[in-house]
């Protein structure tokens, strides 16, 4: 909506003004039409311009947790595509992006055998990763991160 309302903004205070020519209509243009014309045309981009610093300040400096719109959540952020199942998703609305996991190494075979994931909610969820489901690699764990943090802890917005 923000985009819409500032696209058209900026459309109307930047375009060109369509000529009375074009309608038939010959008006000779006087001093007073044409600084109304002015006038208009810098007070939208003034209010475009202020518009804009505003919505950066939000976007930069507010996070979901401290805007003041609490109902925005929906608007904010869309799981995409919506039409895929939630485990195929390109993009998601929840913080399992950056969520954390401690793993332990099993001192017998020098591999991981247990993993703490540190859920978004201040949960902490301990899967055995011992099995053949789950790799042994650091790399793979941690590229796994999202997708384990989304199946297993709870309270996860989708």
């Amino acid at each position: 909506m923000g985009g819409l309302l500032f696209g058209f903004l900026c459309g109307t205070a930047t375009m060109e003004r369509v000529t009375t020519d074009m309608f038939g209509d010959k008006q000779e243009k006087t001093f007073w039409s044409t600084l109304k014309h002015n006038t208009a045309r810098f007070f939208g981009i003034i209010l475009t311009i202020f518009g804009l610093c505003i919505s950066m300040t939000f976007l930069m400096y507010g996070d979901g947790r401290t805007s003041p719109c609490k109902s925005c959540d929906a608007f904010s952020c869309i799981a995409f595509p919506p039409w895929t199942p939630y485990e195929s998703k390109w993009w998601y609305c929840d913080d399992c992006g950056a969520v954390t996991a401690d793993a332990r190494v099993n001192p017998d075979t020098s591999e991981f055998d247990q993993l703490t994931i540190n859920c978004p909610g201040g949960d902490d969820i301990i899967l055995d990763i011992g099995s053949e489901e789950f790799q042994s690699d650091r790399a793979w764990i941690e590229g796994m991160l999202p997708k384990l943090c989304r199946q297993y802890c709870p309270n996860v917005k989708g």
